[in-house]
């Protein structure tokens, strides 16, 4: 007889569960999975499509592209999304919008351009999908017990059943580097336990209790831009953070 278990995210029996979920999808190159039963299969076949939008974030698909991570069964990807292309390690091709002008490129021309988010891109999916991350890395390191407590309620409510346009602050910055480009640290604080969870070269800092507008200032400092709003993962640089 199995042991009687409880998914972390909908509360239901997961004791028969037979599919496995990594920590960290593994679109990004993560092979770690949670103890089976840790989230049942109901709640597993939901999530490919925040795992997709996490791999669809323009800045995330050129280094998944460009470093060629493997995914699933080891394949590396030569496209991902209708217009980022990878020829070969280290380089990548973007269908631009538009078209230049004949006899207006010359050779050593420098162009300035925007790179737009992908029209799989979908912010709201993406910001779930951040926070199931965060969660999930909470249950690899402190358990499936821990994961039950009942000041995590509202987090597994907005991964599993957000509302329309609902879209939780998390912090997101460059971390200008590639070492380590999948871990995470925990963080508790009088305003909550907080994740500080790096993918590729994004530090992201993400609340799973919910924000504390109070901690803005001191993430700010250390170089975080706060998505608190739709339209912010938008085309003004390669990170894609309006200013």
């Amino acid at each position: 007889m199995c042991e009687k278990k409880v998914c972390i995210y909908c509360l239901k029996d997961s004791s028969n569960t037979r599919n496995l979920e990594h920590v960290i999808p593994e679109a990004l190159g993560c092979k770690d999975t949670l103890p089976k039963g840790t989230i049942c299969d109901s709640c597993n076949s939901y999530f490919p499509n925040m795992d997709k939008n996490v791999l669809y974030n323009r800045y995330i698909s050129l280094h998944v592209g460009t470093a060629e991570i493997p995914g699933k069964k080891d394949k590396i990807r030569k496209q991902l999304g209708e217009k980022l292309f990878f020829p070969k390690k280290g380089e990548f091709q973007i269908v631009l919008p538009g078209t230049i002008p004949a006899g207006e490129l010359q050779p050593g021309m420098e162009i300035d351009f925007k790179i737009e988010q992908s029209k799989e891109f979908k912010e709201l999916l993406f910001a779930r999908g951040i926070h199931k991350i965060a969660f999930n890395c909470y249950a690899y390191k402190f358990g499936q017990s821990n994961a039950l407590q009942n000041r995590f309620d509202n987090l597994r409510r907005y991964i599993r059943y957000a509302k329309t346009n609902e879209l939780w602050t998390y912090g997101v910055r460059d971390s200008h580097s590639t070492a380590n480009r999948s871990c995470s640290t925990l963080y508790e604080t009088d305003l909550g336990p907080y994740v500080g969870l790096r993918l590729l070269s994004l530090d992201f800092f993400v609340s799973l209790t919910g924000w504390r507008h109070e901690l803005e200032a001191e993430i700010i400092k250390n170089g975080y831009d706060i998505i608190s709003r739709r339209g912010q993962w938008g085309s003004s640089s390669l990170l894609g953070l309006q200013k």
